[in-house]
């Protein structure tokens, strides 16, 4: 009994230093810096992905600190933004910035910030690198298209954009092409196509879809799929 209160004991000292140890090293901790953002290029609705810039989109970029645990006040440092180690700005309290991507960055973009004198100490640094992607048109594979088939008559079949930098879907010009050529005469409503299938079961259909930026041309993106025509 005598060796089992002596194990009791011995536990609970080893607990409670340990706990002491953990405020410690909590109090002593360094502080963390985290920086976030976020990019209002176009999605469809359903997109449940992070939203990723293209050349030319304008990123929205904010720094916070944890310390000991808690979030900090930044509202009187002095914090510095850099992008590719070039200067975007600089001010007290300038917890958030926003920068547009440049032209030439081709897979990623690097934004800095600087925390000047953290607390009258040293200066908190910290970057993270951006995923820059291309604008993407995809023919959405619903139904039959979900196995490469289209029925003969009237089939209903949408675009979806992904990343453009527009707000709204007016904002691009689409083009449909049925086998390398352009539809003209069938109803079409930008990104949605009534296509009628009056022959050809057997056949394939080689099915295209262009979308283009009306304010930026260079803006594009291209989508084929393969489709059987079945009756």
């Amino acid at each position: 009994m005598e060796l089992y209160k002596k194990s009791i004991f011995a536990l609970m000292f080893l607990t409670g230093c340990l706990f002491i140890l953990d405020k410690i090293s909590l109090a002593q901790s360094s502080p963390e810096m985290f920086i976030t953002w976020e990019s209002s290029n176009y999605a469809p609705n359903n997109y449940k992905g992070k939203i990723l810039p293209i050349e030319s989109s304008v990123v929205s970029a904010s720094v916070l600190v944890i310390d000991n645990g808690k979030i900090a006040d930044l509202s009187r440092a002095e914090i510095r933004w850099f992008s590719e180690r070039k200067l975007l700005g600089s001010g007290v309290g300038l917890t958030g910035i926003k920068f547009e991507i440049p032209i030439n960055a081709i897979s990623s973009a690097r934004i800095e910030a600087e925390i000047i004198n953290y607390k009258g100490g040293a200066t908190l640094e910290d970057f993270i690198r951006i995923p820059i992607a291309r604008p993407e048109v995809v023919i959405e594979a619903s139904g039959q298209l979900s196995e490469k088939i289209i029925i003969a008559g009237i089939n209903t079949i949408k675009a979806l954009p992904y990343f453009f930098n527009i707000n709204s879907l007016e904002q691009l010009s689409f083009t449909w092409e049925a086998n390398n050529q352009e539809i003209k005469e069938q109803g079409k409503t930008g990104e949605t196509l009534e296509l009628d299938i009056t022959d050809g079961a057997g056949n394939l259909l080689n099915l295209g879809v262009k979308a283009r930026n009306n304010i930026k041309n260079i803006e594009f993106a291209r989508s084929l799929l393969n489709l059987e025509i079945k009756e």
